[in-house]
């Protein structure tokens, strides 16, 4: 089974930039790794496109995107001859934008966790100012001021509350895949420690 490691944090933290480079060093020392975000899943390219029509407080947005995230879990289940799969935002960016920025119900999440069949090894929170991710990503989740506020308090307490490692993202790229590639290395020697023998 791959190692699942989530990347959740504000746009422009800087997640794919460092995923990419996670990808070409691991790659380099003879990783197999796999990257999952909503826009590379099944229905991503007829759906993101309408879920994207309507602002971030819409709940059709919500929905579609809800959507997405199963069928992102979906693919994380499935993958097959990986090592390591990095998801790009998975549930914990569902929450922090819905549960906290849209102020969407918990029994909703609940519910729609039924359908979530697997959860990430670790989940690295991509910490930035607002004021930061907006000079580096011009973000709709980002415009609206009152949303982001809640969104940024929503990954602060699910950092806290899930043990989330936190990232600053706010230092030079080299030194946060360092930090990155430190923690998944410590991973894949604890997983393959408790490997079951054949």
């Amino acid at each position: 089974m791959a190692l699942v490691v989530a990347f959740e944090g504000l746009s422009g933290s800087g997640k794919s930039t460092i995923i990419k480079k996670l990808i070409k060093t691991l790659h380099a020392r003879g990783f197999r790794t796999a990257v999952t975000d909503m826009g590379t899943v099944r229905h991503a390219r007829m759906l993101l496109p309408i879920a994207k029509k309507y602002p971030p407080r819409s709940r059709f947005r919500s929905l579609i995107y809800w959507a997405l995230r199963i069928e992102q879990s979906e693919a994380i289940k499935k993958a097959e001859n990986v090592d390591i799969i990095f998801a790009d935002r998975f549930w914990g960016s569902t929450m922090a934008c819905d549960g906290y920025g849209n102020s969407a119900p918990l029994k909703i999440f609940e519910w729609i966790g039924e359908s979530v069949e697997c959860e990430p090894d670790i989940t690295l929170f991509f910490k930035i100012p607002r004021e930061v991710a907006r000079k580096r990503k011009d973000a709709k989740t980002l415009r609206d001021e009152e949303f982001a506020r809640r969104t940024e308090k929503g990954y602060e307490e699910l950092a806290e509350s899930k043990g989330w490692i936190r990232v600053d993202a706010s230092r030079e790229p080299k030194e946060i895949e360092q930090f990155c590639l430190e923690i998944i290395n410590e991973a894949l020697v604890k997983k393959q420690k408790t490997k079951p023998r054949a």
